[in-house]
């Protein structure tokens, strides 16, 4: 039943008549594609989902969280906690993940690269929720883009439905 469709896109991208094949990635509904971030007492929270570019060596499987405190030092022994967040039609062993900073501020969490939605606790209050997984398709990394930045994707969908990496960065206040 699908075969057909994805020919005549194929046929129609390689024509000029499209751009793409695929979805791209929506930026218009940024409210709801974004992370919510909450008052936490002891620190304040700034994110980054990774583009496709910056997960090109499997970053896109990791939630990576820095933490530092007033002085700008790595903070160690932050006690780190991610959850599946519950849901409509979602049922979930809800395993223990919990962790540490280390010595250098960092604590990283490979999580299932399946497309869900995670929320982050630090010191046991939640400070962050809808880390989102279920995105849609970013756009291939190539970096062989032309100068005008329109040109041929790469051949690896990186960031897809499942596969989104995150940087949390937490910072002490004083």
């Amino acid at each position: 039943m699908f075969g057909p469709l994805l020919v005549a896109k194929w046929f129609l991208w390689r024509l000029g008549v499209v751009k793409s094949g695929i979805r791209p990635f929506v930026k218009s509904a940024e409210e709801d594609v974004n992370p919510v971030a909450y008052e936490h007492p002891t620190f304040d929270v700034d994110w980054w989902r990774l583009g496709a570019c910056e997960s090109k060596l499997g970053a896109n499987q990791w939630f990576t969280v820095f933490a530092k405190d007033a002085d700008g030092s790595p903070l160690e022994g932050v006690e780190i906690h991610w959850d599946i967040e519950w849901g409509e039609g979602i049922v979930a062993d809800r395993p223990n993940w919990y962790g540490k900073t280390d010595e250098q501020g960092v604590c990283r969490f490979m999580h299932e690269c399946v497309p869900t939605r995670y929320s982050l606790w630090v010191d046991g209050v939640l400070i962050l929720s809808r880390v989102r997984t279920d995105l849609n398709i970013d756009p291939y990394c190539n970096p062989y883009y032309g100068p005008g930045g329109e040109g041929v994707w790469g051949w690896v969908k990186v960031n897809k439905p499942g596969r989104y990496g995150y940087h949390v960065y937490l910072a002490a206040r004083e």
